[in-house]
């Protein structure tokens, strides 16, 4: 996928975001979810690293079962302090939360 279709993907998102839910895997829009978690997710462009099939010298690393792998408190942690392939983002421990808890949901 080229950059073009990579920026397509990211607004797309952000719009449904910003429209008041975030499309899901399965197609749907949630906004039970904090929607915290689904801005951070779009603003922060993470769908940029973790839902696009090819990324030109970057290692794509998918999240399903990311829920089933990690409690809200643990994946709030792996937020504060990523592994080095992942940029560090300023998020207050709230935010992490609200992220943990969205991509639980997001990705059981």
């Amino acid at each position: 996928m080229d950059v073009r279709g990579r920026r397509w993907i990211r607004s797309v998102a952000l719009a449904a975001v910003l429209a008041g839910g975030a499309a899901t895997a399965s197609g749907d829009s949630s906004t039970a979810e904090a929607p915290s978690g689904a801005r951070l997710y779009a603003i922060h462009e993470c769908a940029g690293c973790h839902e696009t099939a090819e990324i030109s010298g970057f290692e794509v690393v998918p999240l399903h079962t990311l829920g089933s792998r990690y409690d809200e408190a643990a994946l709030a942690a792996l937020l504060d302090a990523p592994p080095q392939s992942m940029p560090r983002f300023p998020l207050s421990e709230a935010e992490r939360h609200a992220l943990a808890r969205y991509l639980r949901k997001r990705f059981p």
